[in-house]
């Protein structure tokens, strides 16, 4: 037999061996690359990804052998006031967020400290209380699970953290006994 043949022969079987390998996409992949029905717009992966400071995936079996895909992230303030929404405009939400979120004696220090001798204008010192809240929540890791089907060809989200998200905004106010519904943390997310 000719060497070129053999090295050619190798080659080409090397070759389907890695095609044969890069088909086979692990789990992760199966989720960051596909959509949630009611979020085509975009994959998961980039949602996520662009959404959550320091993301990170990874993949484990359940304790009944379900394939679980775990997405961690960092939760940014762009996607935290979208979840507020429009009612973080107004300053007495503004101020029960903060009622809410800090425990008191730091709330007291920031109001003393944001109103001066009283000459600072309710709304800018209802602002800073504000920030100060959404401080807490910025960065605190959300988690998100998938499970992916047995034959690897969708998945399904069946876990959210609701509770790292903070207070719940409402119509009067902030509540902490509250948490955010799945379907507004993915709204927000997806924004």
């Amino acid at each position: 037999m000719n060497i070129f043949h053999y090295k050619r022969t190798s080659l080409v079987f090397s070759l389907l061996i890695m095609l044969m390998a890069g088909c086979s996409q692990s789990d992760i992949d199966i989720v960051k690359d596909g959509t949630m029905n009611g979020y085509q717009t975009t994959t998961v992966g980039a949602a996520f990804d662009a959404s959550f400071s320091n993301p990170k995936w990874t993949e484990f079996k359940g304790d009944k052998g379900e394939r679980v895909v775990e997405f961690t992230g960092g939760i940014s303030k762009a996607v935290l006031l979208d979840l507020i929404g429009n009612l973080a405009k107004k300053p007495n939400i503004q101020n029960s967020y903060a009622q809410a979120m800090l425990p008191e004696p730091e709330y007291q220090q920031l109001y003393e400290g944001a109103s001066g001798e009283g000459t600072t204008p309710d709304n800018e010192v209802y602002q800073i209380l504000f920030d100060a809240a959404l401080n807490k929540v910025v960065g605190q890791k959300a988690s998100f699970q998938w499970v992916v089907t047995p034959d690897g060809k969708s998945f399904s989200l069946i876990y959210l953290d609701n509770d790292v998200w903070g207070a719940l905004v409402v119509p009067y106010g902030a509540d902490r006994t509250y948490v955010y519904k799945d379907e507004a943390i993915l709204n927000a997310v997806y924004k």
